[in-house]
């Protein structure tokens, strides 16, 4: 089968799916997520230039029989599809695909949002404040008659105020999730496409170190919230409260990868070693600084040394 042929056949797939997101209710968020496969089919066995062709030509036709909406979000999952294929074919590692995916993945859907409010005057954000604005009223009403003194519904104006302001992490975090069970799907079917292609393999979670760097930068963050006095719900305030939340999201997952590595060395069994995850991450407060011990002065070392190598 030529090259030409075979990409002719990754192009039907890739409108075949296209089509299963707008018009199959039921089944197009699951087919979102195989869109990237035949698009890096398609970057992997040709060149740079006619890859970008076909990418253009894929987009204009999805545009003509998608609706608009879901039209504009698969050709950002086309997009993150066509940069799996561009890092995977010049030998990038795992960790680094998948940073490259979701970065692109990201960037088309703020694209996506965008043109989305300058075009067709829809807001994904407003609406899912209205959301979370109609369940906070729903949640206050249903425990009314158990709150004599009003702190309780402080407490759920609190809590409901506190997801509107992180709705930018719960955002990042959700897309790096989709990027990642794409690329899984991507190279599961991808290694059963291409033989004799050595694709990338992630390194054991449990040698997951973060940089020095990560933990100065969160210290950083930390004095700025201190001393900066900024209004609540302003700019700063968001910024600084949601590069917080990615700082601690990563340090749990360094607490995590510390505490699983920690254990695999005293040999416990596989059950208790995957219970005492679930645990840290119910116990995250602990388990962040953890992470951060782990980051700042390798608390792996003194594992190491306490157990042995």
């Amino acid at each position: 089968m030529s090259f030409t042929i075979q990409k002719s056949v990754y192009s039907i797939l890739t409108l075949l799916l296209v089509g299963i997101v707008s018009y199959v209710p039921l089944y197009g968020m699951l087919a979102l997520l195989f869109i990237p496969f035949p698009l890096m089919l398609i970057r992997m066995s040709s060149k740079r230039r006619d890859g970008v062709i076909y990418l253009f030509i894929l987009s204009l036709l999805t545009i003509v029989i998608a609706p608009l909406q879901l039209g504009m979000t698969s050709i950002a999952f086309m997009a993150m599809g066509y940069m799996i294929g561009e890092t995977t074919l010049y030998k990038k590692s795992k960790l680094a695909v998948w940073n490259a995916a979701s970065i692109t993945l990201l960037v088309a859907l703020v694209v996506q949002y965008v043109l989305s409010v300058l075009i067709l005057n829809v807001n994904a954000i407003e609406w899912i404040q209205a959301f979370l604005h109609t369940q906070e009223r729903r949640v206050i009403q249903l425990f009314t008659p158990l709150d004599e003194t009003g702190a309780m519904e402080q407490a759920i104006q609190s809590v409901f105020l506190m997801y509107n302001f992180s709705l930018p992490t719960y955002a990042i975090v959700g897309i790096v999730i989709v990027a990642f069970i794409s690329l899984t799907i991507a190279y599961f079917f991808g290694k059963r496409a291409v033989v004799g292609f050595t694709f990338p393999r992630f390194q054991p979670f449990t040698s997951m170190k973060l940089p020095m760097i990560t933990v100065v930068l969160y210290g950083i963050l930390l004095l700025t919230s201190f001393l900066q006095s900024s209004d609540l719900g302003s700019t700063s305030h968001l910024m600084i409260l949601n590069a917080m939340n990615i700082f601690r999201i990563l340090f749990l997952l360094q607490g995590i990868s510390f505490i699983v590595y920690a254990l695999k060395k005293v040999q416990l069994p596989m059950i208790l070693i995957v219970l005492s995850g679930i645990v840290a991450v119910f116990f995250n407060s602990i388990t962040v600084i953890i992470g951060i011990l782990d980051t700042g002065i390798q608390l792996r070392g003194w594992v190491d040394r306490k157990i042995g190598k």
